[in-house]
């Protein structure tokens, strides 16, 4: 806390005659970390008291529009009048008085926190206490007071084997390390030197410097630094040693409560901003990440007759082998006796077959060419299309420059489900995030598929066009399949109708099935059964296809 010190007690001096006598009507919070206290006399004033222990503040704020959730706290306060508040010199504590009660602000530790009280003493209520607080108790202020010239310069003498910077934190705890950095740079000494290293002159000089800091901290002119036109510094004092670094700029203040105010909100919006940026920034990288080598993963795996040619190699040693391999392996290592240099072949096993069971496995595993060849193509066309819109949402990223542009970058991602990150927003409407498998058609038709009862309803009802082709399995429990129509106009070729269906058929019971009966119609045409699961329809216009099930993983 001792880093904002004597802003604070500038701050209380500044607004106490705006907050006395006024009567606390409503006590609340809309962040974990900040409280805040209506106070109404003639006009309506909030009186706003951060609690974070990396940017603590007290500041007062016209009325606004609240649009977060607000808890009500401390409603014991209700009605109370403001008597007093003051901040003993070199304390960590603020003291606020009202006409029945009493309340202490702590501002130090890893947690500041504050404690409402009765007249007697006895604590009523908390806001950010932990159960094992304890009320600070009144220090010995002679022990760290700036001293007087003399004694400032007798206890530096002291400390001859310190380094200047500390030694001056050592006598000046109240000093934060800008202040520091500000005293020094006024004296024009080393930040490097010893205590044992400086001339008398130079002790002199710090000290006189020291005056003229506190001098001006008796005549406090708040001051907000800039760097690259964001907030950096905070205060009552001109930083000279910003002068020469690059980007600073500084503006001044006439009332610290304005400048603390603007320092404190644009400090927040930077902080959102960055928080955003790093949010979208390592989605976006991480699901490229993940779209390319899956992309690289199909390329590799394209040339299908060479892999039908190497699973029909693996089937035939293992029938050769077939006596001298021993049941339950879940891999075996056999030469290559149909080839000239008789290299070995790792085949792998499933130990809960037979050695045959495993053998007829390779010979199937590409029976189908044409089935496979259009699934790998499936598949790298969805990949390469995912590639591309991301690829261009990346682009509006990198362009983003506000946190509102950000905002709805953000928003597209957690639309593609690609942010799972708790935003804190209440009755959040997760059915507009995209949660289904999704493919693309012959490079043109969008195809989702639903993952189970509740995902099926959600994708038939919440997320489908009226005029969208929906797809099932007959009979049999199964997926939703959707093919997205752009208008009511669009007509998929007969080809893309067979593909949809097909895969339908594999994500449903009729997985391992040949010649699959698959029901279509338009979305409009089916609805939900009365008190029936969910994802359980009824269908109206219905066609039928037979196809066999196609898997594109």
């Amino acid at each position: 806390m001792y880093k904002n010190y004597f802003l604070f007690k500038a701050q209380i001096t500044e607004i106490h005659d705006r907050i006395v006598n006024h009567v606390v009507t409503d006590v609340f919070s809309i962040n974990k970390d900040e409280i805040i206290f209506r106070l109404d006399k003639q006009e309506p004033i909030l009186c706003c008291i951060g609690l974070n222990s990396q940017m603590p503040y007290i500041i007062l704020r016209s009325e606004f529009t609240i649009k977060k959730p607000a808890v009500k706290l401390l409603s014991s306060l209700y009605g109370s009048e403001i008597t007093g508040i003051i901040m003993p010199d070199y304390e960590r504590i603020i003291d606020i008085t009202f006409n029945d009660h009493m309340m202490k602000i702590i501002l130090f530790g890893a947690r500041p926190f504050l404690l409402l009280m009765d007249k007697k003493g006895h604590v009523t209520d908390t806001f950010r206490a932990n159960r094992s607080f304890k009320i600070p108790e009144q220090r010995n202020l002679s022990k760290i007071s700036i001293r007087n010239s003399d004694q400032f310069e007798a206890e530096l003498a002291v400390l001859q084997d310190l380094k200047i910077q500390p030694a001056l934190k050592k006598i000046l705890p109240v000093f934060n390390n800008n202040m520091i950095s500000e005293l020094l740079f006024r004296s024009r000494i080393d930040d490097q030197k010893s205590i044992s290293e400086l001339s008398v002159q130079q002790i002199t000089a710090i000290s006189s410097s020291l005056n003229s800091i506190l001098t001006e901290l008796n005549n406090p002119k708040a001051e907000i630094s800039l760097k690259n036109g964001i907030p950096y510094t905070l205060s009552l004092i001109h930083f000279t040693f910003l002068e020469k670094t690059a980007g600073i700029d500084f503006k001044n203040y006439n009332h610290i409560n304005d400048a603390w105010s603007v320092f404190t909100r644009e400090k927040h919006e930077n902080e959102n901003y960055n928080r955003l940026f790093s949010i979208c920034k390592n989605a976006i990288e991480k699901r490229m990440y993940y779209l390319k080598r899956g992309l690289n993963k199909v390329i590799e795996f394209e040339d299908i007759q060479s892999r039908k040619a190497l699973a029909e190699l693996k089937g035939n040693l293992l029938l050769t082998n077939i006596h001298n391999i021993k049941p339950g392996q879940s891999q075996v290592i056999l030469k290559n006796i149909f080839s000239d240099t008789g290299e070995n072949i790792t085949i792998k096993l499933n130990p809960a077959k037979s050695i045959a069971e495993n053998a007829n496995r390779y010979f199937n595993k590409f029976k189908n060419m044409g089935k496979l060849k259009e699934s790998y193509l499936i598949r790298k066309n969805t990949l390469q299309n995912d590639i591309n819109e991301l690829a261009a949402l990346k682009s509006e990223f990198e362009s983003a420059r506000t946190i509102k542009s950000l905002q709805k970058i953000y928003n597209k991602l957690e639309l593609k489900n690609l942010i799972q990150e708790d935003s804190g927003q209440l009755n959040k409407d997760d059915s507009k995030a995209i949660v289904f498998k999704k493919y693309l058609i012959e490079e043109r038709w969008p195809l989702f598929i639903g993952k189970n009862g509740k995902n099926n309803d959600q994708l038939t009802f919440n997320f489908a066009k009226p005029w969208d082709l929906w797809f099932h399995a007959q009979g049999v429990p199964g997926s939703h399949v959707i093919i997205h129509l752009n208008n009511k106009n669009d007509q998929p070729s007969k080809s893309v109708i067979e593909k949809a269906a097909s895969i339908a058929a594999f994500n449903s019971k009729y997985k391992n099935s040949s010649h699959v009966p698959v029901v279509y119609t338009l979305v409009r045409y089916v609805s939900r059964i009365r008190k029936a699961a969910p994802g359980t329809v009824k269908i109206q216009h219905e066609k039928v296809i037979f196809v066999d099930p196609m898997d594109i993983g």
